[in-house]
């Protein structure tokens, strides 16, 4: 029997120089970049944790040889899940296919870890877009990839899109649509990968986004 709830999966690494944001620390203090990649990563696991729909959640990681201290930092706050896959394409894959294969859920929702703007309204639309049949809910990034990723149908719409170009979001849709599946899209949802985010998105983090302000004070710090 399936279950009810859905799963949230948190995609995260150990904020370690060198392992997180090493686009935006050439850019700035590498231990600021780091910072703020935690604040992030904590503030989606907050907001995730806030939606008002039957949840699991779950980090989720191929940061393997960091396991032992990320399973020290996140004690308590969820479930961790680690797999090997380091392509992200293929590590997708076998997200859906652990969760609805072998965990039993009939809908997974996995999200990238540094976007302030992951918020439990938007998890609560994914969850009912969700509740059609054979649907894809997508949050988009402008930078032609997306945030948020949920399916409802075991489909393979990652093993033949080429991450890291403009036209993730484009090839995905196209695999979507040939798997005659309901696309459901939200607004845009940006996370923050270069110094150039930091300040474009700055003005655009309210209260609703970052509830402690943490996220905003270590921008801040980066930018002053």
């Amino acid at each position: 029997m399936k279950n009810k709830k859905i799963a949230l999966c948190v995609l995260a690494k150990y904020p370690l120089v060198g392992n997180v944001k090493t686009r935006l620390a050439k850019k700035i203090d590498p231990k600021k970049a780091v910072k703020l990649y935690y604040e992030l990563l904590v503030n989606t696991i907050e907001q995730v944790k806030l939606a008002k729909v039957p949840h699991d959640i779950f980090i989720v990681s191929s940061d393997i040889e960091n396991k032992n201290s990320l399973e020290f930092i996140f004690l308590n706050k969820a479930d961790l899940v680690f797999y090997k896959e380091k392509s992200l394409a293929v590590l997708l894959l076998k997200i859906f296919e652990d969760f609805m294969s072998n965990k039993g859920y009939a809908k997974v929702l996995v999200t990238c870890s540094d976007s302030p703007f992951i918020t439990p309204d938007l998890v609560l639309r994914a969850y009912c877009d969700l509740e059609n049949n054979n649907t894809l809910f997508i949050s988009p990034s402008s930078d032609g990839g997306y945030s948020l990723v949920g399916l409802n149908k075991l489909i393979d719409i990652f093993s033949s899109v080429v991450m890291s170009t403009d036209k993730v979001l484009k090839d995905t849709i196209e695999v979507a649509k040939s798997h005659d599946l309901n696309i459901c899209m939200s607004e845009i949802v940006d996370d923050i990968d270069n110094i150039q985010d930091v300040y474009r998105l700055n003005n655009k983090i309210t209260d609703k986004h970052d509830p402690l302000g943490r996220v905003r004070r270590e921008i801040e710090g980066i930018i002053k």
